[in-house]
């Protein structure tokens, strides 16, 4: 406000002097007062032109708002800050498979299939497909995430929609390689229960296949011992087999052995002996 007033009455000071000076009785202004004139006007311009430089605008005569000052130390308001609103996590809509026994995982439904990993006790496996009866599960192979495989639903704990599951078509059943079971038939001079080199061989015994067990009645096969004692039953599917002397000849211990052979495995060492 103070530079607007001083600013007009430097004005009128100039209109009163240009006044004055034609109105006294004294000759033609000199060439000297026209010159101070034309100084003070041009000290009153650049006054003016410093003001809009260091203001940015030019303040009119009686205009209030360019005159009021921002305290100092006064600061811009800053923007609210904002926090970000939560957002919801989404949960997997597969469902998922956990063991209380470590379970094999295999390429098919069932032992005869091949084993390429393992479900343990702890860990739990996404499952992508069922069996039709509903005992196997196709999950994620836990040792090759990559890979996938059966596993059976003995043990298994389910979490989540087992609806939509597709029922998938086991590969086809391989064919396993056969295995065999082999021994001899001794006599065991000493009756210490082992087969010494002072033993003596049983040639002719006859001895029998059953097979599921020794609770079979009709022997799938006989094999004859040979000269040195030994007999063997080869070309066998996995599964459980029943070995026994014939008892149409002498009593042999012991009377009979349950042998479990796996495809292609040949068990060996399975002895009988004669106690005379």
């Amino acid at each position: 406000m103070r530079e607007g007033a001083r600013f007009r009455y430097v004005i009128l000071g100039l209109i009163l002097l240009v006044m004055g000076s034609c109105t006294w009785p004294s000759p033609t202004p000199t060439l000297e007062v026209m010159v101070d004139v034309d100084a003070i006007v041009t000290q009153t311009m650049q006054a003016l032109a410093t003001r809009v430089a260091s203001t940015g605008q030019a303040a009119a005569p009686g205009d209030a708002s360019a005159e009021v000052e921002e305290p100092a130390g006064a600061q811009t308001p800053s923007e609210p800050t904002r926090t970000p609103s939560p957002q919801p996590t989404t949960t997997s809509s597969m469902p998922y498979v956990s063991v209380s026994v470590d379970t094999n995982c295999r390429t098919g439904p069932g032992q005869v299939y091949d084993y390429v990993g393992a479900l343990l006790v702890g860990e739990e496996a996404e499952i992508v497909g069922r069996e039709s009866t509903g005992r196997f599960w196709y999950i994620r192979n836990p040792d090759n995430i990559t890979q996938y495989c059966w596993v059976w639903d003995e043990y298994a704990s389910i979490r989540g929609d087992i609806s939509m599951l597709p029922v998938l078509t086991p590969p086809p059943t391989p064919t396993p390689a056969p295995g065999s079971i082999s021994g001899i038939v001794y006599i065991d001079g000493n009756n210490n229960g082992q087969l010494d080199p002072s033993d003596g061989w049983i040639s002719g015994s006859i001895l029998e296949l059953i097979p599921g067990g020794c609770a079979g009645t009709v022997a799938r096969t006989t094999e004859s011992s040979s000269a040195d004692g030994s007999y063997s039953f080869t070309g066998l599917v996995p599964g459980s087999y029943c070995v026994r002397p014939s008892p149409l000849q002498q009593t042999m211990d012991p009377l009979t052995r349950t042998i479990i052979v796996s495809a292609g495995e040949d068990v060996t060492g399975v002895l009988f002996r004669y106690v005379p």
